[in-house]
């Protein structure tokens, strides 16, 4: 079944936000979603800290990039993944409620 969102997040050295905003997404209410989590090449240790965050959840997905390709590209890298109805674009420091 596919998924009803996909959350799109583009991470460069978001520092502990990240985990912040994966923890989030994790909490959700509505469970039928899908993340797309692009890295440009972090090298702060945020990634690690979400991956850590994300453990085996299968609705995310990493896309670990080798240099930073910046924003739009790395929102276009991962628009090209998503599997949902709609796409939602979310920043590494936003925090949505459970609800």
């Amino acid at each position: 079944m596919n998924p009803d969102v996909s959350v799109l997040i583009v991470n460069f050295n978001s520092g502990t936000n990240l985990c912040r905003c994966v923890k989030a997404l994790k909490d959700q209410e509505h469970t039928n979603f899908e993340v797309i989590l692009v890295d440009n090449a972090s090298e702060d240790g945020s990634l690690d800290a979400a991956i850590d965050e994300i453990g085996n959840d299968s609705r995310f997905v990493i896309d670990e990039l080798n240099e930073n390709i910046g924003f739009a590209g790395g929102n276009n890298r991962g628009a090209e993944r998503v599997h949902g109805k709609w796409l939602a674009t979310l920043n590494p420091d936003a925090f949505p409620e459970p609800d």
